[in-house]
């Protein structure tokens, strides 16, 4: 056998650290996919809540044009020539 013992001995190890080491690669790219899964469902959970709060506010304030301007704005619907492409949108 080339190198003998010395070099099988060598071998073995470094597979033994090679096992090892792609066990703890494996496991962290299991913790990391769990990770964005609990980061997806927190961001849905987060999404779903704002619209409700929007919702709430449009519902709140529907016949108060005055402060439903504050959270929206609706020069679109308040558009008398129809034509979209003349409005130009206001950032809140």
């Amino acid at each position: 056998m080339a190198g003998g013992a010395a070099v099988l001995i060598e071998y073995k190890a470094f597979e033994t650290q090679y096992k090892i080491t792609l066990g703890m690669q494996l496991a962290k790219i299991g913790k990391i996919s769990q990770n964005i899964d609990e980061r997806n469902a927190s961001e849905t959970a987060w999404l779903n809540q704002l619209f409700d709060h929007l919702l709430l506010i449009a519902n709140n304030y529907k016949t108060n044009s005055a402060i439903i301007d504050s959270f929206f704005d609706q020069s679109i619907i308040n558009n008398k020539n129809g034509d979209i492409n003349e409005v130009t949108p206001v950032l809140v």
